[in-house]
């Protein structure tokens, strides 16, 4: 016999023909139900007891499970999962499919190790001329023909001739300068006659800007002197100076070596002719010149020595003012960049002329009187003397002027440096000692100039 469960719809079968007593499902405690042959009809829900609750299928945890971990299991593969094409590489595409070759990736060469470049070694006579020299030459730039305004103040195609080099070309006396004539002696020598006045000796009362207020009761003192200057020893001075243009030819060498080494020595020969190269750039040597002219100045500081004793000048600031006199004294004139050799050729020096030829020219300019200064000062001892430049990286018009150790008085320009004070001297005219145009004193208190120590005889 067959029976369905009135709940669960379970079927269960007997071989018994007699239904039990009251038959219970074993699975879910319902009722029984005689399911008659080739019927499975179950009974309307209104025969069902009202007073049984119909029993919570199993089945849709499992289904809930199931479904939870698909979308688990596919979230893992879509973010977590590797790469990959799901279809093998073996696997040929579908004859109808299109398959578009894709772009392989571009590759960042690596960073190329850099590799110690091997010795130079020099080649034998034999293999210089074997090989091309096209191949192994090396070349370096020479100095721009227009170096800097800094050296070149003057146009490089004006030339001069100094003095005693040709014999046609004596320069003249320029007027109004302490130059008043001067006497050939013989053997090459000549006598020259300076008569100027000391603007020291006149009292300022005070200073309003650049112009100071005299006492209209002094005067200026008059000052003379005379010297001896030898021409031939001038000429040869004079020729020992400056950049010849020949030395301005591009250097060349087999190896790297032999060029530094070029370099080296041609660096040791501008040093002999008071030229120094700065970034492959040419500019005059000031201590190379003041050293130089130390011994040919001696005799004028002691002449400038003996006149100071002779108007009464005692004190320090009264001897300095004399030499310093005589100096400012001189006309301002430029001079050309270049001069003309005894080879024919022209030497680059910069618009200076060596303290002696200024001496016997009688004129000059702002660095050219200074360097006269210089040399004169350095043959008096216990004395320290500064160049106050311009910076060679500044605008404008360049200028100089010098400092000396020395005790400033009241309204005196000076500079410090470690501790010791320098008074400021203007060269290029009249201007006593302690005092230089207002724009100098600005331009140096911007930090438009620099100093550089040229006299130290205190050692």
């Amino acid at each position: 016999m067959r029976f369905v469960c009135q709940d669960c719809r379970k079927r269960y079968k007997t071989e018994d023909e007699t239904p039990p007593p009251d038959p219970a499902c074993p699975k879910c405690g319902g009722p029984l139900l005689v399911v008659e042959e080739h019927s499975v009809k179950a009974p309307p829900k209104a025969e069902r007891a009202p007073e049984q609750a119909p029993a919570r299928s199993n089945a849709v945890p499992w289904i809930v499970g199931a479904v939870v971990t698909v979308i688990g299991v596919t979230f893992l593969l879509v973010f977590f999962g590797p790469k990959t094409n799901p279809r093998s590489d073996s696997e040929e595409p579908p004859a109808s499919t299109t398959t578009i070759a894709k772009r392989p990736p571009k590759k960042t060469p690596k960073k190329a190790r850099r590799k110690t470049p091997p010795k130079p070694v020099a080649p034998s006579h034999d293999e210089m001329f074997e090989r091309s020299r096209a191949r192994y030459k090396v070349r370096r730039e020479a100095p721009a023909q227009q170096p800097p305004p800094s050296f070149y103040k003057r146009p490089a195609d004006e030339t001069y001739a100094p003095p005693g080099l040709l014999a046609d070309d004596e320069p003249d006396i320029v007027a109004g300068g302490p130059l008043k004539s001067r006497r050939p002696l013989g053997n090459g020598n000549v006598q020259l006659a300076y008569r100027w006045e000391d603007p020291h000796s006149v009292r300022i009362v005070r200073w309003s800007g650049d112009t100071r207020i005299i006492d209209a009761r002094s005067t200026r003192r008059e000052l003379a002197l005379t010297l001896a200057v030898d021409r031939n020893h001038m000429r040869r001075v004079a020729a020992s100076f400056g950049l010849p243009n020949s030395w301005r030819r591009m250097l060349s060498a087999y190896s790297t070596t032999e060029l530094e080494r070029k370099e080296r020595a041609r660096e040791r020969k501008l040093a002999d002719r008071g030229v120094v190269l700065k970034d492959n750039r040419p500019s005059v040597d000031h201590k190379w010149v003041v050293e130089k002219s130390r011994g040919d100045m001696k005799a004028l500081a002691q002449s400038l020595h003996g006149v100071a004793r002779s108007q009464g000048y005692t004190t320090q600031r009264e001897r300095l003012g004399i030499i310093a006199s005589f100096v400012q004294s001189m006309a301002y004139k430029p001079t050309p960049g270049t001069r003309r050799a005894e080879s024919g050729g022209s030497v680059t020096t910069g618009g200076i002329t060596m303290p002696i030829e200024t001496l016997y020219r009688g004129y000059g300019d702002c660095d050219t009187k200074s360097l006269l200064f210089a040399s004169i000062l350095a043959n008096i001892p216990r004395q320290r003397l500064i160049f106050v430049m311009d910076k060679v990286d500044s605008i404008g018009e360049k200028h100089l002027f010098v400092g000396v150790r020395g005790i400033p008085r009241l309204n005196d320009h000076y500079v410090e440096i470690s501790g010791t004070k320098y008074v400021l001297i203007e060269m290029t005219t009249a201007w006593p000692v302690g005092r230089v145009s207002q724009k100098s004193w600005l331009d140096y208190r911007r930090g438009v100039f620099k100093t550089v120590k040229i006299v130290d005889t205190t050692e």
